[in-house]
């Protein structure tokens, strides 16, 4: 788990964070799908790779999600999971449940050398790249579950960022009436780690070593999507750098300092079903840089020139 950068993921992941449907969609009110950005009055911002590598524990390093299908040893292994789902779907259950998937490989017993594979299967299906319908156990995410198991190392980080801005454009194009099951919960957090007024009163004190996530573990704040908005177009107590005060120092080894270069850089975000742009320079500001505007903004804000007389 240490080895590919996720075991502080997966206990991340076990943190109780009550959805708030009207927390996504007030703040959804305010992205912008060219850009993937808030386009608040008072500046853009969004969450980057930094945001998921903190809230979320994911690496931004290590390969693609989409990185080519398996070879020799691992194509064997792909394909004794594969037959094992297919007796799943023989079943009167017609599809591998979550709770189907679970009591085969853990309560019976039946995991052997496939157990951890499995184990990881569920994961990425559950919590990290959740799609409709939730409770089923994604085909796609075998290889990459199964590259985990063998101590190849992932970026999660962009696949959970990409779907994330893929399915805030879909909800901001298309309304609430949509069904929306990215992995929200990393928007929660940052809005809670940004947004004094909209956060919970009183974040829990946590260990160092714990992930950040924790100070939010169980902690309920109801919202309503009027009140969502009103905060955020009166500027009430946004924080650029909410992770500045404990995370200053930790960029200490050659890793730290990649993942760092990596969350600067402008690219484009492989997720599992979409790419989407990252858009880094228009909201600098979240990392202590001078902000980017960009050359039509700039001439809508630029004071007209005296007149010789």
């Amino acid at each position: 788990m240490r080895k590919v950068d996720i075991f502080y993921a997966i206990q991340a992941s076990t943190y109780r964070i009550r959805k708030i449907p009207s927390l996504v969609l007030g703040v959804a009110l305010f992205w912008c799908r060219e850009t993937n950005t808030f386009l608040f009055r008072w500046g853009k911002a969004t969450f980057t790779l930094k945001d998921v590598m903190v809230l979320g524990c994911y690496s931004v390093l290590g390969e693609p999600v989409q990185s080519g299908s398996l070879l020799g040893e691992l194509s064997t292994i792909k394909a004794q999971m594969v037959e094992a789902k297919r007796m799943f779907n023989k079943s009167s259950c017609k599809k591998v449940h979550h709770s189907v998937w679970m009591k085969h490989y853990f309560s019976e017993g039946n995991g052997g050398e496939l157990e951890h594979i499995g184990f990881l299967l569920l994961w990425l299906s559950r919590y990290v790249l959740p799609v409709y319908p939730l409770d089923i156990v994604r085909h796609n995410v075998f290889p990459i579950s199964i590259k985990l198991a063998q101590g190849t190392r992932i970026a999660l980080a962009s696949a959970v960022l990409a779907n994330l801005y893929h399915d805030l454009g879909v909800i901001n194009n298309h309304g609430p009436s949509l069904v929306f099951w990215a992995y929200f919960k990393i928007l929660h957090l940052w809005v809670w780690e940004r947004f004094f007024t909209l956060s919970p009163e009183f974040p829990k004190f946590v260990d160092s070593d714990a992930p950040r996530a924790a100070r939010w573990n169980g902690i309920v704040r109801d919202s309503v999507i009027l009140y969502v908005r009103t905060v955020i177009e009166r500027h009430s107590g946004f924080q650029w750098r909410p992770y500045a005060t404990s995370l200053d120092n930790y960029v200490d080894g050659d890793d730290d300092l990649r993942s760092f270069v990596r969350c600067l850089r402008v690219c484009e975000l492989v997720g599992m079903d979409c790419t989407e742009k990252y858009f880094l320079n228009r909201v600098a500001k979240q990392f202590g840089l001078d902000q980017d505007i960009p050359m039509h903004e700039l001439i809508r804000i630029q004071p007209p020139k005296l007149q010789r007389g």
